[in-house]
């Protein structure tokens, strides 16, 4: 419900900081305050905004939902961990308007102090843009299957049947990258996904996992940095300085691009030298287990990227 109140007398600033004041003012429990970290502050100031119908708000759908960079670049100018550490900055507000923002708060702080998976289940199911529902799923999927590598690594419990699960993962993450354009982006995903799928391949055949456990925490750290640049965050900008941010991201995302790329050439090399990519053979072996059922078109094209 839109609010009959005209919020769009507020600069952007001065809105973001109002919701913080009267986030502040409504909110006085200290365990409630810790609870809105930094990153759910942001995402409820853009949800207000939505709620207000407030359009001098730049933000779109970024790495865990809703993104403003003014909100945090505020937060983070005041050191801002949680709302326990924000200072009131008092700005000017007339009745009418604490009321309908105080409203707004009190029918949504419940959501916003879930546990996380509560949290994030209502932010990707409940407001996701349907079209970008996929992506969130399956890079949280993915991550999962990379913590799941790890610590079954490190228990000694390593079974090679979760690697064909992994496979269908990375296929389905790869078919919700619809929205990415940008050619150096996309294939930076696949150099993460050929390292992977390579590494999974030689635990698989029992080379040595104490010491991939070390790379595999490096992949993740750097498929972390990449995911950055796979969210639709430029496609769903909106506001008056949506086109000034469009621009910072996208000269950002070639310099961050590029080096992510030179890491994942890096990381490669690593595996080669201490014998922990999978060898010719084993990569032919499993080529043809994989394409059993596969057409003569599709087996060549299978090798050709199995073997690249």
């Amino acid at each position: 419900m839109v609010s009959p109140v005209n919020f769009n007398t507020f600069p952007e600033e001065d809105f973001i900081k109002f919701a913080l004041d009267s986030l502040l003012a409504n909110i006085r429990d200290s365990t409630e305050r810790k609870y809105l970290t930094k990153t759910r502050l942001v995402k409820f100031i853009v949800f207000i905004a939505e709620k207000l119908n407030y359009t001098n708000l730049t933000y779109g759908w970024y790495r865990h939902g809703f993104y403003s960079p003014l909100a945090e670049a505020i937060l983070n100018k005041k050191h801002v961990n949680s709302l326990s550490d924000y200072v009131s900055s008092d700005v000017k507000s007339k009745p009418e308007e604490r009321l309908a923002i105080d409203r707004i708060i009190n029918d949504y702080k419940g959501i916003f102090m879930k546990p996380r998976e509560q949290f994030y289940d209502w932010v990707y199911k409940n407001k996701c843009p349907k079209e970008y529902k996929p992506l969130y799923k399956n890079n949280i999927q993915t991550v999962e299957f990379i913590n799941k590598v790890i610590d079954s690594i490190k228990k000694d419990s390593y079974e090679s049947s979760i690697n064909s699960k992994i496979e269908n993962a990375i296929t389905d993450y790869y078919n919700s990258l619809h929205h990415v354009k940008d050619e150096e982006i996309l294939q930076a995903f696949c150099d993460f996904t050929d390292i992977f799928e390579s590494m999974m391949l030689g635990l698989r055949n029992n080379k040595n996992r104490s010491k991939a456990a070390g790379y595999m925490g490096k992949l993740k750290e750097i498929q972390d940095r990449l995911y950055t640049y796979l969210t639709p965050y430029t496609d769903t900008l909106t506001g008056p300085k949506k086109e000034e941010e469009i621009k910072r991201f996208t000269e950002k995302s070639k310099s961050e691009v590029a080096r992510i790329r030179k890491e994942l050439q890096d990381l490669e090399s690593d595996l080669r030298k201490e014998n922990l990519w999978p060898s010719y053979e084993e990569m032919l072996s499993y080529t043809e287990e994989l394409s059993k059922d596969l057409k003569p078109e599709e087996l060549k094209k299978l090798e050709r990227m199995m073997l690249s």
